[in-house]
């Protein structure tokens, strides 16, 4: 890629974005909200329905913002 940009300025907002198309905005975060995040598209889904495996790797605390209900629902196998 010649330009790339973040879609927001925090990890829990960006991995909404990055991963189910979910808008960042400044107010909040969507995976504070689990039943709302629960109802997202998520990407990793759509690959492993496509034959795809899936993987994440995430160097920090899963319990921050809720990310551990996130990635689980997101569909990674690993």
């Amino acid at each position: 890629f010649t330009n790339c940009y973040s879609p927001i300025d925090r990890t829990p907002r960006a991995m909404a974005a990055i991963h189910s198309a979910f808008p960042g905005v400044p107010w909040g975060t969507i995976l504070e909200e689990p039943v709302k995040a629960a109802s997202l598209p998520m990407l990793p889904k759509t690959f492993v329905n496509k034959g795809y495996q899936s993987s994440f790797l995430y160097g920090g605390d899963l319990n921050f913002a809720e990310m551990q209900g996130y990635f689980i629902n997101a569909g990674y196998q690993k």
